[in-house]
C-alpha cells in the first residue's frame, strides 16, 4: 500500500523526504545527524535500547549533536491488542510536528521533534514513528510525586515547584493546546532546577492534542481530568498534595491566563462541580477559600 499525498503543512525548516515506501519529514539543520544514524524514510536504521518509555520502550539515537528519542507511536487499551503498532491515520505523527513547532514558538516548553516518518505496514495500515530531542537529566510529575512523598523538597522548592506547574499549564491553555492527556506522567522538570528550588517544566507527549481557542469548559475539563489523577494516585500511594499546594498552582494557572477575579472563582467552582458529577473521592472547595479568600 502506498502513500496518499501530504495534507499537513510542515513548518519553516522542514523538508519532506519521499522514499520507496515511506515519508520523512525532518529538521533541515538535522538531516545530516539523522542519515549518520542510518533514519531515512524507509526505515532499517539500529537504535540503541533505553528504559524510557511508556507503553513500549523508547529507543536512542545519539551523535554529536545529542540524544534523541525515537517513539514508534502504538495503541492503548483494546485497540492495542486489535492493531498494535499499525493506524489508520498516516499524517498522525506529523501533526504532533507541527504541534510541537508551534508552541515552542509560543515559548512553552516541549520537546523539539526533529523527524516524523510514516511507512505502510504489513497487510493495512500504517507505521508511525517520531524522533525528539531528549530533556536532559529531567524527572517527571510522578517521581516529583515521590519525592514530595519523602519530603525531599523543602517549602520553598514546594511552593516554587506548583507556581511553576500552574504557569505551564496556564500557558498552555492560553495558546489554545487541549492535551488529549493531560497528568503528571505528562510533565517533566529538570533535575537542576528542581533541586534549586528554580523548576523548569515541560509539557510532553502531543499525540493527539490540538490547538485552538479553548473554552472555560475545555479547561475546567482539562484541569479536573489532572485532580482525578492526582486523586487516584493519592489512595494509591499516599497523599503529596494539600489544600495550599492546589491554591498556589490554580492562583499561576489563573495569571497565566490572564483571568478576571470574578472568572477566577468560577472557574474554581466549576472544577469542584465536575468533580462532583464525576464522584471523585473528594471536592477542590478549598481551592476558593485558600486561593480568593472565600
Amino acid at each position: 500500500m502506498g502513500l496518499p499525498p501530504l495534507r499537513t503543512e510542515v513548518p519553516t525548516g522542514y523538508e519532506v523526504v519521499e522514499g520507496k515506501w515511506g515519508r520523512l519529514v525532518r529538521l533541515e539543520s538535522e538531516k545530516a545527524f539523522l542519515s549518520a544514524g542510518g533514519f531515512g524514510a524507509d526505515g532499517g536504521e539500529c537504535l540503541e535500547a533505553s528504559t524510557l518509555g511508556g507503553r513500549a520502550p523508547l529507543k536512542l539515537l545519539s551523535g554529536t549533536n545529542g540524544t534523541f528519542l525515537v517513539k514508534a507511536l502504538e495503541h492503548g487499551g483494546l485497540l492495542r491488542g486489535l492493531t498494535g503498532a499499525r493506524f489508520s491515520d498516516p499524517e498522525r505523527p506529523i501533526r504532533e510536528l507541527v504541534l510541537s513547532a508551534e508552541l515552542r514558538s509560543a515559548g512553552i516548553q516541549t520537546p523539539e521533534v526533529i523527524a516524523a516518518r510514516v511507512r505502510p505496514a504489513p497487510v493495512a495500515g500504517y507505521l508511525l514513528d517520531l524522533v525528539v530531542r531528549r530533556v536532559p537529566a529531567s524527572v517527571d510529575g510522578r517521581g516529583v510525586f515521590h519525592r514530595l512523598r519523602a519530603r525531599q523538597l523543602d517549602a520553598a522548592a514546594r511552593r516554587a515547584l506548583l507556581t511553576a506547574v500552574g504557569d505551564l499549564v496556564g500557558r498552555c491553555h492560553a495558546a489554545g493546546l487541549m492535551h488529549a492527556d493531560l497528568h503528571p506522567g505528562n510533565l517533566l522538570m529538570e533535575e537542576e532546577g528542581l533541586a534549586q528550588g528554580k523548576p523548569s517544566p515541560w509539557i510532553i507527549d502531543l499525540d493527539r492534542a490540538s490547538k485552538a481557542e479553548m473554552t472555560a469548559r475545555q479547561r475546567t475539563t482539562q484541569l479536573a481530568r489532572l485532580e482525578r489523577w492526582i486523586q487516584k494516585d493519592a489512595r494509591s500511594s499516599g497523599a503529596c498534595l494539600g489544600g495550599m499546594d492546589r491554591a498556589r498552582f490554580l492562583r499561576a494557572y489563573h495569571r497565566a491566563l490572564d483571568l478576571a477575579r470574578d472568572e477566577r472563582r468560577s472557574e474554581a467552582r466549576a472544577i469542584t462541580a465536575a468533580l462532583s458529577r464525576g464522584r471523585a473521592a473528594h471536592t477542590l472547595g478549598g481551592w476558593v477559600e485558600s486561593a480568593y479568600g472565600e
